[in-house]
């Protein structure tokens, strides 16, 4: 039976065939779509995610020697990318180096927490990746769905533990927002409310990337963590006041902001850490 590709805002369907066909694909090459318009297919935390004009993300895994001789629009440290259209659908192509995604996935597997350690030094990155970027690609893939080689793609998606990564990431968050504290207050200090209010709107959105790791929950674009928290707010309880307190501090009128208010956000990031039973040597 042929498998054809059929998500909620995209034109009309694609056979996975066509696709691969237009992308020249490798025997050997691992081929999946993400992004925004696939995303919101597979992870109900991530409705309302894309829309009619994103385009289709596809990602190619492809063998060292392959990956050398790949030819595309733009090249970087991390993937070349290319563009095409497959039955008038607008597709991003990125191709990355399966070596180097084998790095990354033993970079995960292998964190390990040490006493007094920078915290994003427990994880190894490869060269021309930062935090951010690994985090970037795991979401892509893990919210993704394969097109070709799919016994490979599921092989890989298995064997990265992914509970050591959100761990990771929860105290980077909260490491983040301890030390966004000081500059808070040291805005208060001389009265410059409106800046010490961005920097608790920044806070915030890493508390909330802090709930989407203790969650499982990834993200890699912070224009959809409204979406998510407000999705996993009606799913579960316990974070609607989180969600309610998001809204004050992004959407509060500022020109009225004094310091009892910055004081109530910080406590309140502070309280909701501690209620959450999470303990960092920081």
């Amino acid at each position: 039976m042929e498998q054809i590709l059929m998500l909620k805002n995209m034109k009309q369907p694609l056979p996975y065939m066509n696709l691969v066909e237009v992308l020249n694909v490798q025997d050997d090459d691992v081929v999946y779509v993400g992004g925004s318009l696939v995303e919101a297919s597979v992870n109900k935390y991530s409705g309302r995610v894309g829309n009619r004009l994103s385009d289709l993300d596809v990602f190619i895994l492809r063998k060292h020697e392959r990956y050398k001789e790949t030819s595309a629009t733009y090249i970087t440290d991390i993937c070349r990318t290319d563009f095409v259209s497959c039955f008038g659908i607008n597709c991003d192509v990125e191709v990355y180096d399966m070596d180097i995604i084998k790095e990354i996935i033993d970079g995960v597997n292998n964190i390990r927490f040490e006493e007094k350690e920078r915290i994003l030094n427990c994880i190894k990155m490869p060269k021309g990746y930062s935090f951010e970027k690994i985090n970037e690609f795991l979401t892509r893939f893990f919210y993704s769905i394969p097109i070709y080689n799919i016994e490979y793609y599921n092989w890989l998606k298995n064997v990265i533990d992914i509970n050591a990564f959100f761990k990771l990431k929860e105290y980077y968050c909260i490491q983040v927002i301890d030390n966004m504290k000081e500059d808070i207050w040291g805005n208060v200090e001389v009265g410059e409310y409106t800046t010490a209010l961005m920097l608790c709107r920044e806070a915030i959105y890493r508390f909330i990337e802090y709930i989407f790791s203790r969650e499982k929950i990834f993200n890699d674009r912070r224009k959809w963590a409204w979406i998510k928290i407000e999705n996993l707010s009606n799913d579960k309880k316990e974070y609607s006041d989180v969600y309610i307190y998001m809204k004050k501090v992004l959407y509060g009128d500022g020109t009225k902001l004094l310091e009892g208010d910055i004081r109530k956000y910080v406590k309140y990031l502070e309280d909701k850490i501690e209620e959450y039973s999470i303990e960092v040597d920081f």
